[in-house]
């Protein structure tokens, strides 16, 4: 599985992926808050792999990037 190179807006995935998803507005704003935050550089995104190599241990990350 590869990282998502650009980071979907709300109405991306509204328009992309309609599994019967309700979203509330608090959603919508922090879906959008989020996006913003790794198109900044803010916050970055790591692939289910990475991530489960971060939860179990096997990978550190940067802890500059959790301030």
């Amino acid at each position: 599985m590869s990282k998502i190179s650009t980071p979907m807006d709300s109405q991306q995935i509204t328009d992309h992926n309609d599994n019967g998803y309700e979203f509330t507005i608090d959603d919508i704003k922090e879906l959008d808050e989020r996006r913003r935050d790794r198109l900044s550089g803010k916050s970055t995104t790591y692939s289910w792999e990475e991530a489960k190599e971060i939860i179990t241990g096997k990978k550190k990350i940067n802890l500059f990037l959790l301030s």
